[in-house]
């Protein structure tokens, strides 16, 4: 059963800029955590494999920490979601607004930074930007 996707006016999308600002400035955080974490453990595995031997406390203490910290990103991520938009790039700071423009199901684009939308795409085609 799918559910029903919900369609945003351009003002309600630009209503939600500050809240996923703020949640986008959260996932930062996090991100930089779980490196930062996952480096850690990808350096004492290469310690363990050139010396035989490593502080396995340690490593079992930063992996519980590096799967709380992809969980809190999971949740972040939802947090998105739940309000009816879509990541479309993490890293670049993409979200899609599923929108009626001109008659025609699409997605409003925001791009991280921007002050507005401007832009859009068809459904199909993640690349193509239509100016608003």
């Amino acid at each position: 059963m799918q559910k029903n996707i919900r369609s945003f006016t351009l003002e309600e999308a630009h209503e939600l800029l500050p809240v996923i600002e703020s949640v986008l400035k959260r996932l930062d955080a996090k991100v930089k955590l779980s490196e930062k974490l996952h480096d850690h453990l990808l350096m004492e595995d290469l310690l363990h494999e050139a010396t035989g031997s490593t502080n396995q406390l340690l490593v079992q203490e930063d992996q519980q920490k590096l799967d709380a910290s992809v969980e809190a990103l999971a949740e972040e991520i939802q947090e998105i979601n739940a309000l009816g938009c879509k990541i479309c790039d993490l890293t670049k700071g993409w979200i899609d607004f599923p929108a009626n423009h001109e008659g025609h199901t699409v997605f409003y684009v925001w791009k991280r930074g921007e002050a507005q939308i401007r832009f859009y795409r068809q459904i199909q085609d993640k690349t193509k930007l239509l100016p608003l």
